[in-house]
This record gives C-alpha cells, structure tokens and sequence, in this order.
C-alpha cells in the first residue's frame, strides 16, 4: 500500500483498517490534496473566524460539544432545548454555542449526533 502523507503537516497518514466507522484517516481539499484529520479539524476551527456564513458541524452525541466530523471540538454548548417538529412525533434541537474563539453561535437541527449548521449572533 502507497504510504499518504498530509499536506499540510507532511506526517505520514495512517488508513483506517475496515469495520472501525467508515472514515479514511484523511480529508480531500477542493484542490484535491489529502491532509489528516488533525490539519482538517484546525482548518475548521480557523474557519470558524469567518462570521459572514452559516457553519456546519455535529452536535456530539452527549449535547454538550460542536464538533468536526471527526470529533474535534469547534465549540461548547450553551444552551439547549427540545421542541416536538410537528413530523410524525419526532423533535428538533435548538442549541446555543460558544466557539472555541469565544464567539455565540445559534441554529436548530435533528439532534444528538446528528448534522447541525449554525448562524453567528450578532451580538
């Protein structure tokens, strides 16, 4: 097997094995290059600096942290709460976070685990 190394920090890219959720070890840039989950989770968190656009992450499956798809911490909740949707029984989150910039963020979405993009507050 070809050995991957990160683009960005030049660290050799270890493969998943099989059977361990379905991730590669690595992230593809637009550009196509391929940097490690480490690089691609401080992209995100500097990404986060960019307040003019929604951001997409995951609410974890405890309610408490924003997170990358791989797991790393974009920010903590501040607050949230559960209303019914209205769709066959189910419920929608609605959540307050505080980025790990310092910076409020707000939105609403599925629930623990789940997809969730959020909008900067304006204050």
């Amino acid at each position: 097997m070809k050995t991957l190394l990160c683009s960005d920090c030049h660290a050799n890219i270890e493969p998943l094995r099989q059977g361990t959720g379905g991730g590669t070890g690595y992230a593809v840039l637009k550009n196509r290059r391929k940097i490690c989950y480490s690089c691609a989770d401080k992209r995100q968190v500097a990404d986060l600096l960019d307040r003019s656009r929604p951001f997409t992450g995951y609410l974890s499956p405890d309610g408490k942290r924003w997170t990358t798809w791989t797991g790393g911490t974009l920010g903590t909740v501040d607050r949230l709460t559960v209303s019914r949707s209205g769709w066959q029984g189910s419920s929608l989150s609605h959540v307050h976070v505080r980025d790990v910039h310092g910076n409020a963020w707000f939105g609403r979405g599925a629930g623990n685990g789940m997809c969730l993009t959020l909008r900067p507050c304006k204050s």
